[in-house]
């Protein structure tokens, strides 16, 4: 292809990556349970504040959150300020992916390369999230980007200082940083000019020193009570490839084929462990677009690109990284240009006369799924936990005294949207993250107690506005050390939480869910009738829902005015 014919066919699929983004950002999709954790830290804190450990066992890096809160402060507390870092950031990605791929690969590889990159839901969706995962994969291009003029002149100062400036900002900046540092200090361990001449082994060495010091520095002082707490050990544990794993063998092919699927296609959870084995075909095409780039990029470049990729399998193996798609999304434009030097290669070994076709094929069938996707994800912009809709619903029918019961997982999203910002009860911020932590009463994601619940909960009653909020005692269905988590609440949660709710004391209650399974709003409903309650309504979003129950001052049942089946 023709220069000019290359520019031109890449631009317009940056401008494709461009629109498919901006159509999610300004969506405005309401915060979800994670972004909302995030999202809290952020806004409750001050600067300083954010230099300690996250509440709601989370994690990210201190100029990230940073950036966020100074976001916040000029935008204000709403989605598009927090969400505007990693809409700049995915941004960005587009066009630096671009120029390292238009580098390493041959026109219609770079072209294929871009192209799977700009329709990527993954990528759409990660420039549109409140965590770092998009800034990763933007600080993994650029280093292996500015890797390049230092393996073309080993010795020069100038590319060097570059680089090592390049990785101090990454070391601050992101948590896999470490495992892209593997990858290009062994890419340049790898050049003779380096190795064998003292002034590349000075600037190896000092590379090694800064990179690995300021990382180090780093976690200790803001990775590792996120990386030892027993709660993220836990809930990661299928996505460990440790060989004393509960889930090992079989969480190999799953964790692996999921991330592939993720990255190359799309991301979505709903596959079994047989259809898991089928997702690893990928790493046919990623291995020989490993021998293609030593080829003819040779092997500095093939090691940059292949290590940091072995290197998360190998911290996996020993449950330091959980192989998982938003955590592989550091990897994954090293994964595509694997996959797609890989395609071309194998295109070109059918022979001069087919090797166009065959590539043209392969490369449809590579885009196929993620283009209809985040096509119809234009058309219809992706909600996780649409619970703004229904909070706003509860704010225009509520009465004073009435009683708001807070499913744990609902209580990071409700305490968000239901807080004035302008002046916040930094008492109830606090206190709400607390409860709903690892370590809190009220754990949003506890594993089985083992035993019936009783009489738990009487603390967690609290008046807020002209409410009275109860958040909920955990049900006892969260992930344990030989279960990702089950459906059936531990035997009296139900009982437990319906007297709870009659006994606060109001006419009428709302029952507050989000990214929760179905059977426990159902237990809780019918414990609620057996105490007097009738349904009143039931409202439904995506992943959320919000049901009003009514008692009479008997305890008696009246009349239902309406009830809704819930949708199936």
């Amino acid at each position: 292809m023709k220069r000019s014919s290359v520019g031109m066919v890449a631009g317009a699929i940056l401008a494709v990556g461009v629109v498919l983004r901006v159509r999610q950002f300004v969506s405005m999709r309401p915060l979800w349970l994670d972004e909302a954790m995030v999202s809290l830290n952020i806004c409750l804190r001050s600067f300083a504040g954010l230099l300690h450990p996250l509440s709601l066992d989370q994690s990210a890096p201190i100029p990230f959150l940073w950036i966020e809160k100074v976001a916040t402060i000029v935008g204000g507390v709403n989605e598009a300020a927090l969400r505007a870092l990693p809409f700049a950031c995915g941004l960005a990605l587009l066009f630096v992916f671009w120029r390292l791929a238009s580098r390493l690969l041959d026109p219609p590889a770079a072209l294929l390369a871009l192209s799977v990159l700009a329709v990527s839901p993954t990528y759409i969706y990660f420039s549109n999230e409140v965590k770092p995962y998009g800034a990763d994969a933007l600080i993994t291009v650029l280093l292996v980007l500015t890797l390049l003029p230092v393996l073309a002149e080993p010795v020069a100062p100038g590319p060097w200082r570059r680089l090592l400036g390049a990785g101090f900002v990454a070391a601050l900046t992101s948590a896999p940083a470490l495992l892209v540092f593997l990858g290009v200090l062994t890419a340049l361990a790898a050049v003779p000019a380096i190795r064998n001449q003292p002034e590349g082994r000075r600037w190896l060495v000092l590379a090694a020193l800064v990179w690995g010091g300021t990382f180090t520095a780093v976690y200790l002082a803001f990775y590792r009570s996120a990386a030892t707490n027993p709660y993220l050990q836990l809930f990661w544990s299928p996505a460990f490839l440790s060989p004393l794993s509960h889930y090992f063998p079989g969480n190999i092919p799953m964790a692996i084929g999921r991330t592939l699927r993720g990255i190359l296609l799309r991301n979505r959870s709903d596959i079994g462990s047989g259809a898991s084995l089928i997702l690893l075909i990928p790493l046919v095409p990623i291995v020989m677009g490993v021998l293609a780039l030593r080829r003819e990029r040779g092997t500095p470049v093939a090691l940059a690109c292949t290590v940091p990729l072995l290197a998360a399998l190998a911290a996996s193996a020993v449950d330091h990284y959980p192989i998982e798609t938003r955590l592989m999304v550091f990897a994954g434009p090293l994964i595509i240009i694997l996959t797609t030097a890989g395609l071309y290669e194998m295109s070109r070994r059918v022979g001069a006369r087919y090797a166009r076709p065959v590539f043209a094929l392969a490369g449809c069938a590579l885009l196929l799924v993620p283009a209809a996707t985040s096509a119809a994800q234009f058309l219809h912009p992706p909600r996780r936990d649409n619970l703004h809709a229904l909070i706003q619903s509860f704010l225009r029918q509520r009465h004073p005294g009435d009683v708001v019961y807070l499913f744990g997982r609902s209580v990071p999203g409700w305490t968000f949207y239901t807080t004035n910002w302008k002046s916040p009860d930094v008492a109830r911020l606090a206190r709400m993250g607390d409860l709903v932590s690892s370590t809190g009463a009220a754990f949003r994601n506890a594993p089985s107690r083992g035993r019936p619940v009783l009489n738990e909960g009487r603390e967690l009653a609290f008046r807020y506005r002209d409410w009275i909020e109860l958040v909920g005692v955990p049900s006892g269905t969260g992930p344990s050390i030989t279960s990702r988590g089950g459906q059936i609440a531990d035997s009296g949660w139900a009982e437990n939480e319906a007297r709870r709710i009659r006994a606060a004391g109001g006419t009428d209650a709302w029952l507050v869910f989000t990214v929760f399974r179905r059977p426990l709003m159902h237990q809780l409903r019918s414990a609620l009738e057996a105490h007097g309650g009738v349904l009143i309504s039931n409202q439904f979003a995506e992943k959320a829902a919000l049901l009003h129950i009514r008692f009479d001052s008997t305890g008696v049942k009246q009349g239902v005015r309406r009830d809704d089946p819930s949708p199936q």
